[in-house]
């Protein structure tokens, strides 16, 4: 598949800005729409009672959601900012490609953003600079629920846009379903990649190369990938900090990965090896759940 739909998550903050910027340069490389889609739920408060619910008056419920509007509107000012600085139409008339959209997102049914989300071939993310960059609730939707692969973009600290495209890419491999999953999703960037390196952690009785790792290389060698495999011994660091180092020693611009999970609390969902990536990695995420 081709990349042909993008869509960037955003609220206007600066580190929206960084993933809008890839985004951009992406859809430019592939001739793709764009989508710039900020999302929020007007507030609503519900009461009943004695079901518990807050009751609140009017005026106070039409200020947050003013509010909610204002930030929209800064939102759309910013991303035509941006989009005109890099030059990709914003809200153009005409339909040619490469262009972009900015798409409003307002309803009180997670289901519309949902399907929202759900229709382009890759999301692309603001990670924070703390935290694990999931702290909107949308972005979790985006992440678990959407199905797309979603590249989680931190900005630089020299300010420069993320490299992603045409670069070297690395690919935390464990043979699991979670990073099969990614890898197939991940197949539209790779194929425009420089080189793609499996990365697979293991101890000191490592096994190397298995049939498993064997059938991956095979996978994409079928679809133009230039891919390699080569294992990294832990040496007393965990799998996630092993392979994040040998990552950053081969001068990735970004890491493909799946997202684990067990759970509903955040913690289990994610995992520690996809954790310790959110809080960690200054490098492109691209993940899939």
């Amino acid at each position: 598949m081709a990349l042909k739909s993008i869509i960037c998550l955003f609220d206007g903050t600066d580190p929206d800005v960084a993933a809008l910027e890839t985004a951009i340069a992406i859809a430019k490389a592939r001739s793709a729409h764009l989508r710039v889609v900020h999302a929020h739920f007007p507030f609503l408060v519900y009461g009943g009672g004695r079901g518990g619910y807050l009751l609140s008056d009017d005026t106070w419920i039409e200020a947050i959601n003013r509010q909610q509007f204002q930030q929209e509107a800064n939102a759309h000012s910013r991303a035509k900012e941006v989009c005109q600085r890099l030059d990709l139409p914003l809200d153009g008339e005409g339909k040619t490609l490469p262009h972009a959209s900015f798409v409003p997102v307002h309803s009180t049914i997670a289901a519309d953003l949902l399907r929202e989300l759900s229709l382009c071939d890759l999301l692309v993310l603001g990670g924070k600079a703390q935290g694990d960059g999931l702290e909107s609730s949308v972005a979790e939707m985006a992440l678990f629920s959407s199905g797309r692969p979603a590249l989680i973009v931190r900005p630089r600290d020299d300010g420069a846009t993320p490299q992603f495209d045409g670069e070297r890419l690395a690919v935390a491999w464990n043979g699991g379903p979670q990073v099969v999953r990614a890898l197939v999703g991940a197949i539209p960037v790779m194929r425009h990649a420089r080189d793609v390196v499996l990365l697979k952690a293991e101890g000191h009785r490592h096994t190397g190369a298995t049939s498993g790792d064997t059938t991956a290389l095979v996978y994409l060698e079928a679809h133009g990938v230039n891919a390699s495999l080569e294992v990294v011994e832990m040496e007393h660091r965990s799998a996630a900090e092993a392979v994040l180092d040998r990552a950053r020693e081969l001068k990735c611009a970004g890491l493909v990965m799946g997202a684990y999970g067990h759970s509903v609390f955040r913690e289990m969902v994610i995992g520690g090896f996809s954790q310790h990536m959110l809080r960690n990695c200054e490098l492109p995420l691209l993940m899939s759940h």
